[in-house]
């Protein structure tokens, strides 16, 4: 059990890679904060150095995010068109649905790391007064 926080380097080194491909992306200095973000978060967890109230903050605004960008994914779910043609002006891999499939699988990632960081962060004994 003492080799789980190694985890948490793994996604650090998979964060970092992911930001460095955000660089073509329409949007991709976002990404870039997010994906830099949730890998000095894993960093610093490997470290064991999280402070659990910081951890908290970050999952809340990763479950944000994640609510926030629901109603565009279900839209691209409903409508999904497999014909639609790619847009170079969005992405040059995928069309405009695609997009919001790998932008929520993307905050995905980075609530999973999170929340394995959550469940590994060190025990602290309360004292008895």
């Amino acid at each position: 059990m003492k080799y789980i926080k190694y985890i948490h380097l793994v996604f650090a080194i998979l964060f970092m890679v992911f930001a460095s491909v955000q660089f073509n992306d329409p949007d991709g200095s976002l990404w870039i904060a997010a994906y830099s973000s949730a890998a000095l978060a894993s960093v610093i967890s490997f470290a064991g150095k999280m402070p659990k109230k910081v951890l908290v903050g970050l999952i809340g605004v990763t479950v944000f995010a994640l609510v926030m960008m629901m109603p565009n994914t279900y839209a691209s779910l409903v409508n999904f068109d497999p014909n639609l043609p790619h847009d170079p002006v969005i992405t040059h891999t995928s069309n405009v649905q695609t997009e919001n499939f790998k932008e929520i699988g993307g905050v995905g990632m980075i609530l999973i790391s999170l929340g394995l960081q959550y469940l590994t962060l060190p025990k602290v004994e309360s004292e008895v007064v």
